[in-house]
C-alpha cells in the first residue's frame, strides 16, 4: 500500500514537473516567438471547433435534432471566425473589427476563446465536443497565464488591452511565403487550375465574374468599414502601454 501511494506521489510530482517545465519554456520565450506561438494555437483551436462542429452537423442531421444542428452550426462559425482572425486577411480584417471589435485586445480574445469553450460544452452527450471545449479551455488559461504572468506584459512591453493583431504578417504574406518555400506545389496548383478552365470555359468565366463582384463589395465594405475600433485602447498598438 505504502509503495502504491509513493508510486501515486512520484507520478503527481513527475506531472507537477513537466507543467512547471512547460511554465518555465513559456517564460523564456521572446516577445515575438510568444505572439507567434499564440496565433497558430489559435488557428489550430479554430480549426479543430470548426471540424468538429461539422461533423457533428452531419452527425445530427439524421436524427433530425434540429436544435443540435443549429449549436454546431454556431460552433463552426465561432471556429471559422478564430481562425479568420487569426490569419488577418487584410480585405477581411476591416470587416470582422467592425462587427467583432472586443476581439482586438488580448483579452477580449481570451474572453471569446472562454465563450468558445462553453459553446463546446452546450453540445450534449458529444464525447468529441467535450474534448475539444477542455482543450479550448487549456488555451483559455493558457492565454491568462501569458498576459499575467510573461515578461512583454508585465513590464508593459506589451499591453493586455493592446491589439493582438497590430504586428501580424497578413495572410496574403504568408501564402506567399509558403509558395516560395514549395514551388512545386504552386506550379501544381496552376497546371490544374488551367486544365480546368480549358475542359470547362463557361464555368470559369462565371466563377471570374463572381469573383471581381465579390471583390468590388469586398472594397466598398471595407471603406464602410474603416473607422476606428470602439473597443481598442490607445491607439491599439500590440506594444502600446
Amino acid at each position: 500500500g505504502g509503495g502504491g501511494g509513493g508510486g501515486g506521489g512520484g507520478s503527481g510530482g513527475g506531472s507537477s514537473s513537466r507543467i512547471g517545465r512547460t511554465a518555465d519554456n513559456i517564460m523564456a520565450m521572446d516577445t515575438a516567438k510568444l505572439l507567434k506561438v499564440m496565433r497558430w494555437v489559435n488557428v489550430l483551436n479554430g480549426l479543430i471547433m470548426a471540424l468538429m462542429a461539422i461533423l457533428s452537423m452531419m452527425a445530427e442531421t439524421f436524427t433530425f435534432d434540429i436544435g443540435a444542428v443549429l449549436l454546431a452550426l454556431y460552433v463552426a462559425f465561432f471556429g471559422l471566425l478564430l481562425v479568420m482572425v487569426e490569419l488577418n486577411f487584410s480585405n477581411l480584417q476591416n470587416i470582422v473589427r467592425r462587427l467583432f471589435g472586443f476581439m482586438f485586445t488580448y483579452v477580449g480574445r481570451t474572453i471569446y476563446l472562454l465563450f468558445c469553450a462553453t459553446v463546446c460544452f452546450s453540445l450534449q452527450d458529444n464525447v468529441w465536443a467535450i474534448l475539444v471545449g477542455i482543450g479550448t479551455s487549456i488555451n483559455v488559461i493558457f492565454n491568462i497565464f501569458v498576459m499575467w504572468r510573461h515578461p512583454s506584459f508585465t513590464s508593459g512591453a506589451v499591453s493586455r488591452s493592446g491589439n493582438p493583431y497590430a504586428h501580424y504578417t497578413g495572410g496574403e504574406d504568408e501564402m506567399r511565403e509558403y509558395v516560395k518555400r514549395n514551388p512545386q506545389l504552386a506550379k501544381k496548383a496552376v497546371k490544374a487550375g488551367v486544365g480546368f478552365a480549358r475542359e470547362n470555359p463557361a464555368t470559369a468565366a462565371k466563377v471570374a465574374r463572381t469573383a471581381a463582384q465579390a471583390n468590388s463589395d469586398l472594397s466598398a465594405a471595407n471603406a464602410a468599414a474603416a473607422d476606428d475600433n470602439p473597443f481598442e485602447a490607445g491607439g491599439g498598438a500590440a506594444g502600446g502601454g
